[in-house]
């Protein structure tokens, strides 16, 4: 027999099944401009390598908030962390 759950026991998230917060899908990449220009590219190189839209590094660089996967994908483009793109760039 195959036990079958409600979308609403599946979605609580802990074995308790108490239900968790929502997770952070999104963040700000404060220091997305400062390492871009420290590889030398382009907006458009940058979107090219991490295989993301322009529109997504226009946005990170005007403060906007981006998905997760999208702030991982650039990082990896730019061989920085992930934490790195979202902390404040270094000063000068």
């Amino acid at each position: 027999m195959v036990a079958v759950q409600s979308a609403a026991q599946a979605l609580t998230g802990t074995l308790s099944g108490r239900p968790m917060p929502p997770r952070l899908t999104s963040a700000t990449t404060p220091a997305l401009a400062y390492w871009r220009r420290r590889r030398a590219l382009l907006q458009r190189e940058l979107a090219q390598r991490a295989g993301v839209d322009l529109a997504s590094v226009q946005r990170g660089e005007r403060g906007l908030a981006l998905r997760l996967d999208t702030v991982r994908r650039l990082a990896q483009a730019l061989n920085i962390e992930p934490a790195d793109l979202m902390a404040q760039p270094p000063e000068g």
